[in-house]
């Protein structure tokens, strides 16, 4: 699916077009958004395929979404009940305040989990 997000190199060659998946699963809808800011087009994924049960959104604000953008995102586009963030914390621009970010979440209504560097988890249907 779409994605908005600058696609070039390190030299400023060209790096291809940025995109997003949604993973369909027998009772279960995953949206990964890849590297993207919010946009538009995110509300039209749960129309065309159905609930999105989970959404792994990136949080890192300096690329991409911040937390806020991010909760709008998930509670009113996408209209999801949990996130994973990614894109955070592996470099001093895109560190985020986790207290603040779940705050965010949690005010729309929304889960957050925020895994630490190199956490793996499983997602079960």
């Amino acid at each position: 699916v779409p994605a908005s997000h600058t696609s070039s190199f390190p030299d400023g060659t060209y790096g291809g077009e940025p995109c997003g998946y949604i993973f369909r699963f027998p009772g279960k809808n995953i949206y990964f958004a890849g590297d993207t800011g919010v946009m538009a087009d995110m509300a039209l994924f749960p129309q065309l395929f159905g609930d999105i049960d989970l959404a792994i959104l990136p949080l890192g604000s300096h690329y991409t979404m911040c937390a806020r953008k991010a909760s709008f995102a998930a509670a009113e586009l996408l209209k999801t009940k949990k996130v994973i963030g990614c894109h955070f914390d592996t470099f001093p621009p895109i560190a985020i305040n986790h207290d603040e970010a779940l705050k965010i979440f949690e005010e729309k209504g929304v889960e957050l989990v925020l895994p630490k560097l190199g956490e793996t988890f499983e997602i079960k249907a």
